[in-house]
């Protein structure tokens, strides 16, 4: 057993989803608080409430949050344990060696400071393997263009907001990320695991979501004062699927 092996873990590294788990059970994360002297995070998006409860749990804790790509010999940034009770929205700076600029999607708002993350650096990889025009298509004068859509504080620190391809527009012309909006609902106490999607609807999109919930507990009543207290009304779901289990592939 994980908490109970007599050889204690010092350091403990998992992606956002398996927190959400330790979370939902906070005595089990209180017992490895007690051994754990760092924790690490990277693989997918660390929500801000998520944040919230670990440092609601221990406001001191050593919190690594980490952006991470493939394409770029996998670390991109690192948000510094220290820092992280101070800019947890953030994934810290970028690591030695490495780059990051914010390409702007349109020139006309001069102000806007969210766009795509682009990175240079000897990490870079060279391109993809028999696949040219990809190669052309995601490396642009020696920048790494993510795909991931953030912004760069004025302390420096980078802001992931969610992926380029995965944004569409709901009604009102409000840009969605359903990485985002899935991240708050999976720490509804009721909610296992669930996957937003766009439905369209007379011509416009509405938000859907499909959802693994706990049985025993769940309410549809408290599910939606959670999302009232977090969502504006665009990004509250209106479409809601309830199935056992979310499909997975190979990477989970």
């Amino acid at each position: 057993n994980l908490l109970s092996h007599k050889r204690k873990i010092t350091i403990f590294y998992a992606v956002p989803y398996i927190y959400s788990y330790f979370l939902n059970h906070k005595q089990k994360f209180k017992v490895l608080i007690q051994s754990v002297k760092k924790f690490a995070s990277a693989g997918e998006y660390l929500s801000p409430d998520l944040c919230k409860t670990i440092l609601e749990i221990d406001r001191k804790i050593c919190f690594y949050n980490m952006y991470c790509q493939t394409e770029a010999t996998a670390r991109i940034s690192t948000l510094s344990g220290t820092y992280f009770a101070q800019h947890y929205l953030t994934v810290g700076k970028p690591i030695k060696n490495v780059k990051i600029k914010i390409k702007h999607t349109s020139s006309k708002n001069k102000k806007k400071k969210t766009g795509e993350v682009l990175v240079s650096g000897p990490g870079i990889m060279q391109g993809y393997l028999d696949d040219k025009n990809e190669t052309k298509r995601k490396i642009k004068n020696g920048w790494l263009l993510t795909g991931d859509i953030g912004e760069i504080d004025s302390k420096g620190f980078l802001k992931i907001y969610g992926r380029t391809d995965d944004l569409f527009k709901v009604k009102g012309s409000l840009m969605i990320s359903p990485l985002e909006i899935e991240s708050i609902i999976n720490q509804e106490e009721s909610v296992k695991e669930c996957l937003v999607f766009p439905k369209l609807v007379n011509g416009f999109y509405e938000l859907g979501i499909i959802m693994n919930v706990n049985k025993k507990i769940f309410t549809k009543k408290n599910l939606m004062k959670f999302l009232k207290s977090h969502f504006s009304a665009q990004k509250i779901p209106k479409h809601y699927i309830y199935i056992d289990e979310l499909p997975r592939n190979a990477n989970n």
